[in-house]
């Protein structure tokens, strides 16, 4: 057996092992391309079996089956590439392409009867394909951030030229009447060098395409984690914080560093006859009321002060390192505010008010203490200075 034909053999045992490679990854792996690429390599050593046929018995007619194989074998690395870029996915209707494929092969080697003749033409459609190839990956959207789209890209690149190349010295040596074979002898232990790089950049685009599609998994579960926390912590009706997660962000704020030695301020408001609104305007309009206030509230707090709805027509807000009597001032300046907010129903423009109380809050192990303070500061206002509702 001469060194040719020992070459071929190598090179049809390494790409054999690739095709197991590709078995094995689409296994675990079912996007589309890897099943394209294990069917291309597949192709591509029965391509390489029917030609080391030729050569050892010397016969002409597995050319036809030759040329068959490997131009399969090209298509499917286009249709891969095409799935890559493109999202391509073959179907049934398109399996009759293989009927040209097998006319083309049957009757070019029929017709030219020499190897070097059909091999010509056919090294010239390999350049096309490979240089089709490198074209998609090269303009594919992934080809700047996935490393194995750019290696197969270049590979193709490398194909091409090497096919051409092929083209016009075996085009020369057909024209003078010699042997390819001692001009291609070495050529297959660099052709499975070169698929090997191949076979590698698939591996790479697919691994790097799970990757990608990891981390917008991984991304996508965060959002809808950050969803659900936002909706355990957050009352629908108006936007800010539930009484679940009141204590969280209490204990959150007395793990902060401190910038003054200053206690927390903790101001409880009620709306005044928020049941009237309901029985008198409807309860669309007293979620209205609760909206109003809730976005009045957080227009006139500072951005570290913290807003819950407490519960019902209750609003609890926790001012952060803030003397007792500046909360109070805050918290009047707030229901003066109020006093003049109004909104619209039928039955005319419903006013409303508000009543508060204030507590200090020095360690989390008070808060429960503080609110009780502040709920009878709250009490002792609505009894003396309750806002009526007034309807115009």
């Amino acid at each position: 057996m001469n060194i040719h034909n020992v070459a071929l053999c190598v090179q049809i045992a390494g790409v054999s092992i690739l095709f197991l490679l590709f078995v094995f990854l689409s296994l675990y792996d079912k996007r589309l391309y890897l099943r394209y690429w294990m069917v291309g390599w597949f192709l591509y050593a029965a391509a390489l079996l029917t030609l080391l046929l030729s050569f050892v018995h010397q016969l002409y007619w597995p050319v036809a089956l030759y040329q068959l194989f490997e131009l399969g074998s090209l298509a499917m690395l286009t249709v891969a590439a095409w799935n890559y870029s493109r999202n391509f996915c073959l179907r049934k209707t398109h399996l009759l392409l293989v009927i040209p494929i097998a006319a083309w092969a049957v009757v070019s080697s029929w017709t030219l009867k020499e190897f070097n003749s059909v091999y010509v033409i056919h090294l010239l459609l390999m350049a096309l394909a490979f240089g089709y190839n490198a074209y998609l990956f090269f303009s594919s959207r992934w080809f700047r951030f996935n490393v194995g789209a750019r290696i197969l890209a270049y590979v193709c690149s490398i194909f091409a030229l090497l096919d051409l190349h092929y083209f016009f010295v075996f085009g020369y040596v057909f024209h003078r009447n010699l042997s390819s074979i001692d001009y291609l002898q070495f050529s297959s232990f660099y052709d499975l060098l070169l698929q090997y790089v191949l076979a590698i950049g698939m591996v790479v685009t697919a691994m790097h395409e799970t990757q990608h599609r990891l981390e917008a998994t991984n991304a996508r579960l965060h959002e809808a984690q950050d969803r659900l926390r936002y909706l355990a912590q957050t009352d629908p009706l108006t936007g800010v914080y539930n009484r679940h997660a009141f204590r969280e962000v209490c204990e959150l704020d007395f793990k902060r560093t401190r910038t003054s030695k200053l206690p927390d301020a903790l101001g409880l408001l009620d709306i005044d006859n928020l049941k009237k609104i309901n029985d008198l305007a409807g309860h669309s309009r007293g979620d209205e009321v609760l909206r109003v206030v809730a976005r009045t509230i957080s227009s006139m707090v500072r951005g570290e002060d913290c807003l819950v709805r407490w519960g019902g027509d209750e609003f609890l807000v926790l001012m952060r390192e803030t003397e007792l009597s500046q909360a109070e001032k805050r918290l009047e300046l707030l229901k003066e505010h109020l006093s003049h907010q109004s909104i619209s129903s039928r039955a005319g423009k419903i006013f409303f008010g508000i009543c508060y109380g204030v507590a200090e809050l020095s360690s989390i192990e008070e808060l429960a203490t503080a609110i009780e303070e502040a709920d009878r500061h709250l009490y002792r206002q609505k009894q003396f200075s309750r806002k009526s509702l007034m309807v115009v």
